[in-house]
Order: C-alpha cells, then sequence, then structure tokens
C-alpha cells in the first residue's frame, strides 16, 4: 500500500486470545488479513491482487 502511494491502516490483534470475531476474517486462525470495505481477504496471495 505504501509503495502504491495508497492510504492504509495496520493494526494488532491478539494472537494468543484469539475470539469469534479474529475467526471471522481469518477462518484459519493466522494472520493476515485484509479489510477493504466490505471485503475481508485472508490469503496472502489475494490480497497482493487484490
Amino acid at each position: 500500500m505504501e509503495e502504491a502511494g495508497l492510504p492504509y491502516r495496520v493494526e494488532s490483534v491478539p494472537f494468543r486470545d484469539r475470539n469469534a470475531a479474529h475467526f471471522a476474517h481469518q477462518p484459519f486462525g493466522q494472520v493476515p488479513w485484509l479489510t477493504d470495505g466490505d471485503i475481508s481477504i485472508f490469503e496472502s496471495g489475494a490480497i497482493l491482487l487484490h
């Protein structure tokens, strides 16, 4: 995002205490995921393509 000059925000998530909200974005319980409006993408390759 930075290299493309696009605005972005980085948020931390607690990994040890993953809850239902975490699994709603990342069904495998991993990081990262990207939320862009109504879209939530959790695979790195898909994030790059988006």
